[in-house]
């Protein structure tokens, strides 16, 4: 599942734009139980800045960080680093996903997409 960000920061249009600066909500229609990676397409707006990321699906929550080392050289090029991994015990519907950069003071990074792929079981 790849989530793309329009314009105003919703997945969903119907939903109206609740996201602050530094920060993008996403509202999931449907995500079976199970693990998930989750993998953000980024750019950095300050190369030299710190960027806290948090990542949030109901009561679980993934931190990260990007560093010097996970920059960009500018915001027209775009990497992927991954995020963390989630586990939902149940089916999530409606649920709310949230992205936090640093605070929501002002623009930490531009968000190209937020990729969630189902963990690979080993056999």
């Amino acid at each position: 599942m790849r989530l793309s960000v329009p314009v105003h920061g919703c997945v969903n249009a119907m939903t109206p734009p609740k996201a602050m600066i530094g920060q993008m909500i996403w509202r999931l229609d449907h995500l079976p139980a199970g693990a998930y990676d989750f993998v953000l397409q980024y750019a950095s707006l300050d190369a030299g800045q710190k960027v806290s990321l948090s990542l949030e699906l109901g009561d679980q929550k993934v931190t990260n960080e990007l560093t010097a080392k996970h920059a960009t050289k500018d915001a027209k090029t775009f990497r992927l680093m991954r995020l963390g991994q989630l586990t939902l015990a149940e089916t999530k519907s409606g649920a709310t996903l949230t992205l936090t950069a640093n605070t929501t003071l002002k623009p930490s990074l531009i968000v190209k997409s937020l990729v969630i792929s189902p963990v690979k079981r080993s056999p």
